[in-house]
């Protein structure tokens, strides 16, 4: 009877593990910066246009898939948000953080979204989530012309996973969305780029500093 008990319940268990791998996973993908922005000397003058585009060609619909020991993707494991956003809004909290104003600009910070997503590595015993972010970064002025063009990768391994879940996913790919986004912001060519697409521009387009902060009041 003990035995028929134990056969049951491992029955119900592979059920129910069966129907979980079969169900999506939606998860709060968070940008949690790991490093403290510098203001850029000379930046308060001037305005980026920040645009951000989804290139990627293999799993725009997801950041993970549930997987079976065979690595057969089951199931989409995806963000409850638009990820083009969050990046969108990680990236302007970074540029302001340095100086810049972020708005209607000559001066464009192109960031193409190549690749958001972790992959199941299964191993002996256990195996590793591994979180990828690509962006391909480009600065240009109203000409078109680029001042800046370089591809960022940002990877986050995390070992020892029994399965391939949304949790598991969450906590490989936001270190990874936020060391991508290090890597860029840190890069002193990066900004070196705004500033040269900024002196290139007509002078009648670049933005204009804020004298009335500083006005004496009128008598």
């Amino acid at each position: 009877m003990n035995t028929l008990r134990r056969l049951f319940c491992c029955v119900i268990v592979l059920l129910a593990t069966s129907a979980c791998a079969r169900t999506t996973d939606i998860i709060e993908v968070a940008y949690n910066p790991e490093f403290e922005g510098k203001v850029a000397s000379g930046a308060e003058a001037i305005t980026v246009a920040l645009n951000v585009e989804d290139t990627r060609t293999l799993h725009r619909d997801r950041v993970g898939s549930k997987e079976n020991a065979h690595g057969e993707a089951l199931a989409a494991i995806v963000s409850k948000r638009d990820v083009v956003k969050i990046v969108t809004e990680a990236f302007q909290e970074e540029l302001q953080r340095q100086g810049f104003a972020v708005g209607e600009s000559p001066v464009v910070v192109q960031i193409d979204l190549q690749k958001f997503f972790s992959n199941f590595v299964p191993g002996f015993w256990s195996g590793t989530v591994s979180g990828e972010v690509v962006f391909a970064v480009q600065v240009r002025n109203e000409n078109l012309k680029p001042f800046y063009v370089k591809r960022y990768t940002g990877g986050k391994d995390i070992k020892g996973a029994q399965i391939m879940s949304g949790y598991n996913v969450k906590k490989a790919i936001e270190p990874a969305f936020a060391i991508a986004v290090q890597k860029v912001m840190t890069d002193e060519n990066f900004t070196e780029g705004i500033f040269k697409a900024n002196a290139a521009i007509a002078p009648d387009n670049r933005r204009k500093p804020d004298v009335t902060a500083n006005a004496a009041p009128m008598s």
